[in-house]
C-alpha cells in the first residue's frame, strides 16, 4: 500500500501495490470528491471502509507514504485509522521525506498513537500541516490544562514545539532516554478558545544540539491536571 502507488510499483517491480488515496479532483466541480465505498470484497483502500476491511483482512503490509498521507486526497478518518493502528518506522527513511507504516493483526496496536509527526531531518520539512482541535467550555473552565504528548528524540528545550491558534508556540520537553516517552506540559489557557482551535507542530531549524536528528510526536490531547 502506498500513497504513490505507481512509483513503488515501479520500484519493487511489483504491480500489487494498493493505491492510499480516498478522493480525486472533479474538474467539473473543481475541487476534490471523495469515493463511495467499493466493499465488493476486493483488498483497496479509495475509501475509508475500504481501508478498514483490506486491513482487517490481510493479517500483515506496509504503507509506504509521502506528503499526501497529510494532503486533501486523505479522508481524515482514514489517517487517524493509520495512526491508531499501523506501527511508524522511524528508521526507514534517513531524511523523513516517507513515512513506513506496518500493520500486523496478530500484536498490539500502537500504544497512544493519535497522530504521526516527523520533523527535523530534511531541512525541507520543519513544520506540519494544521490540525483543527475542538476544545470544550467544560475544560476551559477547570482549574488548569495540561497538554499530553508522546515524543522521541527531542534533544534540546528549544528543539520541538507545538503552535496554537497561529500565534502561540508551547516548547516540548526534553527525550533523555531514546525510548517514546510521555509528558505533561501546563499551558496556559488564554491562548485557547472555545470549541474550534488550530495548532501546527514545528522544528525550530537553529537549534544548536540535535545529535539524533529531528524529533518524532506520536500523540497530542489536551487535558485537565
Amino acid at each position: 500500500m502506498a500513497t504513490l502507488a505507481n512509483g513503488v510499483s515501479y520500484y519493487l517491480k511489483d504491480k500489487n501495490v494498493i493505491p492510499f488515496r480516498q478522493a480525486d479532483y472533479d474538474t467539473q466541480k473543481k475541487h476534490q470528491v471523495f469515493n463511495k465505498p467499493k466493499l465488493d470484497g476486493t483488498k483497496n483502500a479509495s475509501s475509508y471502509e475500504d481501508l478498514v476491511y483490506t486491513v482487517t483482512n490481510t493479517p500483515k503490509g506496509w504503507l509506504l507514504a509521502d506528503y499526501y498521507l497529510e494532503s486533501s486526497f486523505v479522508d481524515d478518518k482514514a489517517r487517524q485509522f493509520v495512526y491508531r493502528n499501523m506501527h511508524f518506522i522511524p528508521d526507514a527513511s534517513s531524511d523523513g521525506d516517507v513515512l513506513l507504516f506496518k500493520w500486523d493483526n496478530s500484536i498490539p496496536k500502537p500504544e497512544n498513537q493519535n497522530m504521526v509527526v516527523e520533523l527535523g531531518r530534511a531541512s525541507s520539512k520543519v513544520s506540519s500541516r494544521v490540525t483543527n482541535i475542538t476544545v470544550s467550555e467544560e475544560l476551559l473552565n477547570s482549574g488548569s490544562i495540561k497538554m499530553a504528548v508522546r515524543t522521541a528524540n527531542i534533544d534540546s528545550k528549544d528543539e520541538a514545539f507545538v503552535v496554537f491558534n497561529k500565534q502561540y508556540p508551547v516548547f516540548l520537553p526534553i527525550n533523555p532516554s531514546n525510548a517514546i516517552e510521555t509528558h505533561m506540559v501546563t499551558i496556559d489557557k488564554s491562548i485557547l478558545k472555545p470549541r474550534n482551535n488550530i495548532i501546527q507542530i514545528g522544528y525550530n531549524p537553529k537549534v544548536k544540539q540535535d545529535p539524533r536528528s529531528g524529533f518524532v510526536l506520536y500523540f497530542f490531547s489536551l487535558t485537565e491536571q
